[in-house]
C-alpha cells in the first residue's frame, strides 16, 4: 500500500490516475483466502499556487522567484478512530517539479491566459534541484514580463493529464527587470541656447586671443582667464590659471560654492555641491541606448552604467567577469550583523582578513576558519558519489545509519580496534592483545564460544560440561 501512497516523488512510472481500488484478503497456512475488504485509495488534488508580486524580484538580466508552496485540495492524513477528520484540510503537496511560463509583454503585448500559456517560454525545474524555494531565469533587462508557475507530479502531469495540470498554474504576475535610467539632468543646464549660437558666430575683427589677468609683477606671481585661437586643433582653447577656483549662485553669495576647486593648507582639494551629478560616455541625451555608459549620483541613490558594472538606483548589482577583492567582506543587512561573531539574525556571507568565512545566519551557517570546519543547519543535506548525509542520517553503498531510531546496516563487515572486535557475515568475534581468540558467536549455526565467565541474572542455562 505505501506504493500507492500519492507522493509524487517516485518519478513517471509513478500512479497515473486519480483513483485506485484495492480489493485486500487474508491468506491462512491452508492457503485459504478470507473474504476480501475493499479499499478505494483518491489522489488529493493539488490547489491553483498562489505566486504573489513580493516572490518575484526582477534583476538586470534575470528574474528570481521564490517558488509558491503546493497544497493538496484534501487532506491525506490518517485520522484514528474517533478522531474529528477534516478531509478538505490542504496540506503540502509533494511533487515532481515546476514548470515556469514566462511571457515577455513588451515584445508580444497582453493576451489571453490561454494564448500566453499556449506561446510563452517554458522552463523546467525538478523538485530535487531547487534549492531554499528559489530559482532563477534569465532574461532582458529593462523589459516587462509576466510570469505564471505551474507544478506537477505523477498524476498532475502536463505531459499525459494536461487538464488536471493545467489547474495547478497561477495567475500571470507582471514583473519589470532592473535598468539604468537615462541621466536626469535639465536640458537648460545641458543644452545650448542664443548665447551659445552667437559665442559660435564669428565675426569680423574677432580676436585670436583674449587674457584676462591678476597678480603682482614684483612677487612674480599671476593667474588669471584666457581664450585663444588654436590654429594647429583648429579651435579655441580656454584656460584658467588660479590657486582657487570657485562657483557661487547669483542669489545665494552668503551659501557654500556650488564648484571649487584648488589648493588649501598644502593640500588639492575639489568640492561640488549639487542635487545630482552626471558622468557620461558615448551618450546620446535624445536616444539612450544600452551601451550609453553613465554614472549619475543623486538624491534618489547612485547608478552606474559599464561594460562589466551595473549598479542602478534600488541597489541592484551586477559584476560581469569582474572581482571583489576586500580586507573584510560582508554581504547582508548591515545593521543586524553582529561583528564579533560574524553572524546575528540575518541571512549573508562575511570573509574576514584572518583567512575566515562565515556563509548562513545565527540558526543555519557554515564556518570556515584555522582549524576549524563546522556546519551548523536544521536541514542539513551533503551528497557525494555514493554517500549522503542529511538530517534523517547516513546512507551510503554499503551502510545506513538513522538518525531517528540509532539503526544501523552495513552490508561488509565492522572491524573495531584494530582487529579486537569483528562483525561479518560469519557472525561476531573478539580477540585479546595476544591475538587470542576470547568470543565467538557464530551465524550459521548459531554456536557461541567464550573464553571466561558469563555472569547474567534472571535468566537460565542449561548446563553441560564439554
Amino acid at each position: 500500500m505505501g506504493g500507492y501512497k500519492f507522493e509524487g516523488r517516485r518519478g513517471l512510472d509513478a500512479p497515473r490516475l486519480q483513483e485506485y481500488t484495492f480489493y485486500i484478503a487474508a491468506k491462512d497456512n491452508s492457503g485459504n483466502y478470507s473474504e476480501s475488504t475493499k479499499v478505494t485509495i483518491q489522489h488529493p488534488g493539488i490547489s491553483q499556487l498562489d505566486l504573489s508580486e513580493t516572490d518575484l524580484v526582477g534583476r538586470f538580466n534575470s528574474i528570481s522567484i521564490t517558488l509558491p508552496t503546493p497544497l493538496s485540495v484534501r487532506s491525506q492524513r490518517v485520522y484514528l478512530r474517533g478522531e474529528p477528520q477534516n478531509e478538505d484540510n490542504p496540506e503540502e503537496k509533494d511533487i515532481l517539479g515546476y514548470r515556469i511560463y514566462v511571457w515577455n509583454l513588451d515584445e508580444h503585448g497582453e493576451e489571453s491566459r490561454e494564448y500566453k500559456l499556449e506561446n510563452a517560454k517554458i522552463v523546467d525545474f525538478d523538485a530535487e534541484e531547487i534549492e531554499e524555494g528559489e530559482v532563477l531565469i534569465s532574461v532582458d533587462s529593462n523589459t516587462k514580463y509576466e510570469i505564471a508557475v505551474g507544478c506537477f507530479d505523477s498524476v498532475y502531469h502536463w505531459n499525459h493529464n494536461e487538464d488536471l495540470y493545467e489547474n495547478t498554474i497561477s495567475d500571470f504576475v507582471q514583473i519589470t527587470t532592473a535598468s539604468i535610467e537615462p541621466i536626469d539632468i535639465s536640458e537648460a543646464l545641458i543644452k545650448p541656447n542664443e548665447l551659445t549660437e552667437t559665442l559660435n558666430t564669428p565675426e569680423e575683427g574677432i580676436k585670436e586671443k583674449i587674457t584676462l589677468m591678476a597678480g603682482n609683477y614684483e612677487e612674480g606671481i599671476s593667474g588669471g582667464l584666457g581664450l585663444k585661437y588654436d590654429e594647429g586643433e583648429e579651435g579655441v582653447d580656454v584656460q584658467v590659471v588660479a590657486n582657487r577656483f570657485r562657483l557661487f549662485k547669483e542669489d545665494d553669495l552668503e551659501g557654500t560654492a556650488l564648484f571649487a576647486v584648488g589648493e588649501v593648507d598644502n593640500e588639492e582639494q575639489i568640492y561640488m555641491e549639487a542635487d545630482k551629478v552626471a558622468i557620461r560616455s558615448e551618450f546620446n541625451y535624445d536616444d539612450f541606448e544600452d551601451d550609453d555608459f553613465l554614472f549619475e549620483l543623486s538624491n534618489k541613490g547612485l547608478q552606474i552604467d559599464t561594460p562589466n558594472l551595473f549598479l542602478d538606483k534600488q541597489g541592484n548589482a551586477e559584476f560581469i567577469d569582474g572581482e571583489v577583492k576586500a580586507s573584510n567582506f560582508i554581504a547582508g543587512d548591515k545593521d543586524v550583523w553582529d561583528d564579533s561573531d560574524g553572524f546575528d539574525d540575518t541571512s549573508g556571507v562575511a570573509i574576514g582578513g584572518n583567512g575566515t568565512l562565515d556563509v548562513g545566519d545565527g540558526d543555519n551557517y557554515l564556518r570556515l576558519a584555522e582549524e576549524t570546519f563546522e556546519i551548523k543547519s536544521n536541514n542539513f543535506s551533503f551528497i557525494s558519489n555514493n554517500l549522503e548525509i542529511d538530517t534523517e542520517g547516513i546512507t551510503a553503498d554499503e551502510f545506513s545509519l538513522n538518525a531517528e531510531t540509532g539503526k544501523a546496516e552495513f552490508s561488509g563487515s565492522i572491524t573495531v580496534g584494530d582487529g579486537a572486535l569483528v562483525m561479518d557475515d560469519d557472525g561476531l568475534r573478539a580477540y585479546d592483545p595476544d591475538d587470542n581468540k576470547t568470543v565467538e558467536v557464530k551465524t550459521d549455526d548459531g554456536e557461541a564460544y567464550f573464553n571466561g565467565y558469563i555472569e547474567a541474572r534472571g535468566f537460565e542455562l542449561p548446563i553441560r560440561s564439554v
